[in-house]
């Protein structure tokens, strides 16, 4: 009965997987809001968040909605406003507007890399539906 367990064991642990999640997964770098790399990247970029934040404005308003989503993490030199964040679960998928911080190019991104949040995001200037 004891090498019984010890096979089990031995089965079991063997089956594990003793390798470490990537930390980016199939990036080279992200930067979430909020910390001092963030920072630090978003004082040296030629697009503030600020201009990045108008930028998905106008994207969206060009396929005509009014949306405008948080600001959680700048990839590989791209702010990125995700669609979808479980705050709950402190999770968002990369799936959202990209927008260069040197360059401003814009792009919709589909990318259903689940990483974690980190933080609540930041949110700029709510534009004012009544003005159009």
């Amino acid at each position: 009965m004891k090498k019984y367990i010890i096979v089990c064991l031995l089965v079991a642990l063997s089956a594990c997987n003793n390798k470490k999640p990537a930390k980016t997964p199939g990036f080279k770098k992200i930067l979430y809001y909020g910390t001092k790399e963030f920072e630090a990247h978003e004082k040296n970029a030629k697009i503030s968040k600020e201009q990045a934040w108008e930028l998905q404005i106008e994207y969206y308003k060009a396929n005509n909605s009014q949306r405008s989503f948080s600001l959680f993490f700048i990839v590989d030199s791209n702010y990125i406003f995700p669609q979808h964040v479980k705050l709950k679960l402190n999770e968002a998928y990369l799936t959202g507007v990209w927008i260069h911080t040197e360059t401003g190019e814009v792009r919709f991104v589909e990318n259903n890399t689940l990483v974690n949040a980190n933080s609540f995001g930041w949110f700029g200037n709510t534009p004012n539906i009544e003005e159009e």
